[in-house]
């Protein structure tokens, strides 16, 4: 069920990517006002996990489940309902706000339930469900039309409502303060100098992925460098983000569990501030590359690869034997 709800932000995002020039001709307007569709989930989810992990400390990890699960539903049967560009970006960010209390809720669930090398083995486990989606999107747009994919994930909303309702309450103490003190104890956490030490390098390592990710089509559909280069460049290409995919997908788990042992309570806060931070330093990187032109965007992708693996390997070698870091049990 945790891989499920994990599963929300890839199956929202990269399943509906191959969809963006459909939609675009579909709602007879420009690629602009479509890409917004795709921006303005992710801000909005961004600012959902980053409220609805600490809420979930005061009024308990189910119930904060259940709403974002109803939001995300509705925002997805919203936006497959959709007959102009802007009823689905405002049904976009509705979605995007509600799936942002699975994404914080889910981390935080592993962390009560599961401590030292077991949560990092649950975590290598939930955060595998993220590879599936976008094969998955562009094997549905062959055989149906973009609307299918939303009511897709219309009926994984209603799936994931009903076995959250099957859910037990992980968290065991409940946040006794108002709703904006609990809102407040982001800054609790973030004064956690092993907390935010940690938090800063490991939130750059997605930065070149998510940079990849926004620039993906202008490098397969074009391919201007690629053919410029020669017949072996895309294998090498491929091949080269291959190993910069995976070895980030590795990283995830030990890194997420890393962070989580660093904080005794306030899980929820933490956990937000997790996934918040990665997507917004990852979205800065999507930002950056939005700059270069077509012909450089793979040798300013592979610069972003060996500038973050320089500086967040020599900042983890610096912090890992510092007093301020927390080993995990």
């Amino acid at each position: 069920m945790l891989a499920l709800l994990s599963a929300f932000p890839p199956l929202s995002t990269d399943l509906y990517l191959p969809a963006l020039p459909h939609v675009a001709e579909a709602l007879h307007t420009n690629q602009t006002l479509a890409n917004l569709t795709l921006s303005l989930f992710l801000v909005f989810f961004a600012l959902g996990i980053l409220i609805w992990g600490p809420v979930s400390e005061k009024y308990g990890r189910k119930p904060i489940l259940l709403t974002g699960l109803v939001l995300y539903t509705l925002g997805s049967a919203g936006c497959a309902l959709s007959t102009n560009a802007a009823m689905l970006i405002v049904s976009r960010i509705v979605q995007g706000f509600g799936g942002g209390a699975a994404e914080a809720v889910a981390t935080a669930m592993v962390k009560d339930m599961y401590s030292g090398r077991k949560r990092e083995s649950v975590l290598a486990f939930v955060m595998a469900m993220v590879v599936v989606a976008p094969v998955a999107g562009a094997m549905i747009l062959k055989v149906t039309t973009w609307d299918i994919i939303f009511w897709l994930l219309t009926g994984i909303g209603v799936l994931s409502f009903l076995l959250s309702l099957r859910l037990d309450e992980t968290l065991e103490q409940r946040y006794s303060g108002s709703l904006v003190h609990s809102l407040g104890r982001l800054g609790v956490v973030i004064k956690n100098p092993g907390f935010s030490a940690l938090l800063m390098v490991f939130s750059l390592i997605p930065l070149p992925l998510l940079a990849f990710i926004g620039v993906s089509a202008f490098i397969y559909i074009t391919g201007t460098l690629l053919i410029l280069a020669g017949s072996d460049a895309p294998v090498l290409f491929a091949l080269g983000m291959l190993t910069a995919t995976v070895a980030v997908s590795m990283l995830r788990p030990p890194t997420a569990n890393l962070l989580l042992s660093q904080q005794d309570k306030d899980t929820g806060s933490a956990a937000s501030l997790i996934n918040f931070t990665a997507l917004f330093i990852g979205s800065l990187g999507m930002f950056l590359i939005s700059f270069e032109k077509v012909s450089g965007l793979i040798s300013c992708l592979g610069l972003m690869q060996i500038v973050v693996g320089i500086v967040c390997g020599g900042l983890w070698l610096i912090l890992r034997h510092r007093p301020i870091i927390r080993q995990p049990g």
